[in-house]
């Protein structure tokens, strides 16, 4: 299972409104998982000032 499969999986066990994007863009360095919220939702992301 690849580490994309598991992070998949992982977010599919986790009830929270947030999609999974995969930018595998050519300037970026890595593949970047980036998480945004699902619209619709009225969760708001919480984000630590540290």
């Amino acid at each position: 299972m690849s580490l994309l499969d598991r992070l998949q999986t992982l977010c599919a066990e986790f009830p929270v409104p947030y999609e999974m994007l995969v930018m595998d863009h050519p300037a970026l360095p890595t593949v970047t998982f980036l998480f945004r919220p699902i619209p619709g939702h009225d969760l708001v992301p919480v984000t630590s000032d540290s």
